[in-house]
């Protein structure tokens, strides 16, 4: 058997810029985990445990045929596909996969890219079960980028995917998404994977001294999905005002990935609120509800306690992030959220990503 983990994310600047090759955002890994298990078995099947959902599958002309279709087996089902048809291993095995309960409150998800972090860890555990362990992470990141983007119906810039496979605190630029799509329809998928990516940029940052990060959540889920493709009709609709502002929030995040490098305690604090005050413009240029009352009342109390306070993440709910760099400015930040009722979430960065268990 092969047993492999993936954290979740968290956002901490670039979100929606970093949808556009060439922009940065800086994104760090949750220690809430997902856990993936391949097992030999006599027949293909799937079970997603935290929801109580199982499927089998039967190899046909090259290709898997389920017999369920439940919308919760998508990327479970676009791993397992993605992967055999990397390896050419029509082999019948078991996948199990559990911890995405890890990443909810009371049921509802809190933004920390379970399904990508379920996605990496189903694709390390075939892998491995498989024998395939040359350019681990590497080969994880792409195969899984692949695997979401194909469940996700070619959206999202992969970057929970990339906070997933590498762990800790990184900057990501997303991949060229047209030269992806042109070479699965034409590559086998092992050499898509073995080349290198136009655009795809992933670098470690370390921890900025004194940071402690507070996790505020708003109350709501967000539908991030449904957004993209309400930001792709603005883009369309107002390609200047869309270019001018992506634009700026991609300077803001290379500003802050500098102050980061060196601790710049105040400028980060700074750049972080700036960020924050780009996506309330960008709310209301789109007309698309990333910043909602909740998100910037958390946002501006943290701002108050003399700490970074944005959204997280798409925006339209899930949750808010203080930066604090004392720890008497994370205590008032707590204590101001829990008084207007906001729940804090208890998560750390976690320093490792993908890994076997």
């Amino acid at each position: 058997m092969s047993h492999v983990s993936a954290p979740g994310k968290l956002i901490i600047a670039g979100e929606w810029a970093v949808l556009e090759p060439g922009n940065p955002c800086i994104v760090a890994a949750v220690d809430r985990r997902v856990h993936a298990e391949a097992r030999k078995s006599g027949t293909l099947a799937v079970e997603l445990k935290d929801f109580g959902i199982k499927t089998s599958g039967s190899f046909d002309s090259g290709k898997i045929m389920w017999d369920s279709d439940d919308p919760k087996l998508a990327f479970a089902k676009s791993s397992v596909e993605t992967v055999i048809k990397y390896t050419g291993r029509q082999e019948p095995f078991r996948l199990i996969t559990y911890g995405s309960a890890d990443m909810e409150a009371g049921g509802t998800k809190l933004g920390f890219g379970s399904s990508s972090a379920a996605t990496a860890a189903m694709v390390g555990a075939m892998l491995r079960h498989f024998g395939e362990g040359e350019k681990f992470e590497s080969m994880s990141f792409k195969i899984s980028a692949i695997a979401s983007y194909a469940a996700q119906g070619k959206m999202g810039s992969c970057f929970d995917v990339a906070a997933a496979v590498y762990g800790g605190v990184i900057t990501y630029e997303r991949f060229d998404p047209r030269w992806l799509e042109a070479q699965l329809r034409g590559v086998q998928l092992r050499d898509v994977v073995l080349k290198k990516w136009p655009g795809l940029k992933v670098r470690r940052l370390g921890i900025p001294r004194n940071l402690s990060l507070i996790v505020g959540y708003s109350g709501k889920p967000a539908s991030t999905i449904e957004m993209i493709k309400q930001m792709k009709e603005f883009k369309r609709d107002d390609p200047e005002n869309y270019i001018r502002i992506m634009g700026d929030i991609s300077v803001t995040v290379q500003n802050m990935i500098k102050a980061w490098e060196v601790s710049d305690a105040d400028n980060i604090i700074l750049l972080a609120n700036k960020n924050e005050s780009l996506l309330r413009e960008l709310t209301g240029l789109s007309g698309i509800g990333i910043e909602t009352k909740e998100l910037m009342r958390l946002s501006a109390l943290a701002e108050d306690e003399d700490a970074g306070g944005k959204l997280s993440g798409a925006g339209g709910g899930d949750c808010a992030i203080a930066l604090c760099f004392s720890d008497d400015a994370a205590q008032r930040v707590r204590k101001a959220w829990e008084s207007k009722g906001f729940q804090i979430v208890g998560v750390n960065i976690d320093s490792e990503g993908i890994r076997e268990e």
